[in-house]
């Protein structure tokens, strides 16, 4: 059973096992040189799966929130909390593939938004 606190409580621990899915999204690429993420955000892929996820990762970035891809279109998750998804990429900083190439995450973060709703929000996340 998960314990909540002051500090942390189920959907912090939900975002980060969401961070975890999308970092592992990310270095399953065998890319052919190093980049940085904002490269592949304006990459074109053909693959369904990638082009989708792409889209999601761009829309998440420009509204600070994250959504479900389903067969009748967006439903955002409204249990992910942006601001411990940013906040980890940034401290990661680099992604390495499992090829051996990287993924710089340089300055990829979500709109001013999201800083301020943290900054409203009283604390009780491990990245707030």
């Amino acid at each position: 059973m998960a314990v909540e606190t002051d500090e942390f409580c189920r959907d912090d621990i939900y975002t980060l096992f969401v961070t975890t899915r999308i970092i592992n999204f990310l270095k399953g690429f065998s890319l052919s040189a190093s980049t940085d993420l904002e490269a592949l955000l304006n990459r074109s892929w053909s693959e369904d799966r990638t082009r989708i996820g792409f889209a999601l990762l761009k829309l998440l970035r420009e509204t600070d929130r994250l959504y479900f891809s389903t067969t009748k279109g967006l439903f955002e998750n409204k249990k992910f909390k942006p601001e411990i998804f940013f906040t980890a990429l940034q401290q990661a900083a680099v992604i390495g593939c499992q090829n051996g190439q990287s993924i710089t995450i340089g300055d990829f973060s979500g709109s001013q938004a999201a800083q301020k709703d943290s900054e409203a929000r009283p604390p009780h996340s491990a990245y707030g």
